[in-house]
């Protein structure tokens, strides 16, 4: 019976920063270190309040259902033998963010419902 590789790759969700350049460095990314895009914050979600509470639900259920010790990130290389828990951590580390940013698309779209019925 073959084992499974117990390998997850993926590309633009998660960045696994194994060597960090100087100017990576600067933008506050460490070697070794796990994050997500950058785009999270910006147009990598949809700007609804629902859309981080969904991103954030969907990882979770990802780290319950796969069963995983490597990640494998698109650019910057793999996390190894620690994957799947450097994930949990990056995502447990993340998700007052993402609360966040849920709570700043209900404000705007309030604010464009405002707007609206003021004209």
């Amino acid at each position: 019976m073959k084992q499974a590789s117990k390998v997850c790759c993926q590309a633009d969700t998660v960045l696994y920063i194994r060597d960090a350049s100087f100017l990576m460095r600067i933008f506050g990314f460490a070697p070794f270190s796990m994050h997500f895009h950058p785009s999270i914050k910006g147009p990598g979600l949809l700007p609804e309040a629902e859309a981080p509470l969904a991103f954030l639900a969907w990882f979770q259920q990802l780290l319950d259902d796969w069963d995983f010790e490597h990640l494998i990130s698109a650019h910057n290389g793999g996390c190894y033998r620690v994957g799947k828990v450097t994930a949990q951590a990056l995502l447990t580390q993340s998700e007052p963010l993402i609360r966040k940013l849920s709570e700043r698309n209900a404000a705007a779209a309030a604010a464009v419902r405002r707007a609206t019925l003021c004209q």
